[in-house]
């Protein structure tokens, strides 16, 4: 009988154990989980357009880079600290991704605009709607042209151009891609 409760009372405790372990690995993979991917672009439509009009623009005229940095070019002040209380805020992650789009904007110097603007007037629409990634590779979604190849002969003057371009728009398209498909 004391064999029986032994046995009875050790099954209870492993069963207890086991359940308690499986709730520290659901706490554990919890706090692993990677954040949601931002795509910067379309949140920046929906949260700033209105008052600040295109990312590109407003990014060139109102920011800059202070080594490795953005800051404003009125207000110095922290831009992820502004950007997560200005207007309703955003979240840490939505900040780090916008800062990396408008770090990327004010890099660019607007050639996109410059260059492609007159047929494709905005790189993120013609990434969104004209391009896909087909085992990594930037295509055109209805050509099937490998942009790669494609820039270089198409409104780019010199291979950095070319170069410029293309990490541009398979960058919009991998946001966009990230934010739509998790990462």
């Amino acid at each position: 009988m004391l064999i029986e409760t032994l046995k009875q009372s050790l099954a209870t405790m492993a069963g207890r154990l086991a359940i308690a372990a499986a709730f520290a690995c659901v706490l554990v993979a919890q706090s692993h989980a990677e954040t949601p991917a931002v795509d910067p672009h379309r949140l920046f439509e929906e949260r700033c357009t209105r008052c600040h009009g295109h990312a590109g623009e407003f990014a060139r005229a109102q920011l800059q880079l202070v080594g490795t940095s953005v800051a404003g070019t009125k207000v110095r002040s922290d831009l992820s600290t502004f950007l997560r209380r200005h207007q309703g805020g955003v979240t840490a992650p939505e900040a780090a991704a916008l800062i990396d789009a408008f770090r990327r904007q004010i890099q660019g110097g607007g050639l996109f605009q410059e260059r492609c603007g007159i047929c494709h007037k905005r790189a993120y629409e013609l990434a969104r709607l004209h391009l896909i990634l087909d085992e990594g590779k930037l295509m055109g979604r209805y050509s099937g042209r490998d942009m790669a190849e494609f820039l270089p002969i198409h409104g780019a003057r010199t291979t950095e151009e070319a170069e410029q371009l293309f990490d541009m728009l398979l960058w919009h398209r991998q946001t966009i891609e990230a934010a739509a498909y998790g990462g």
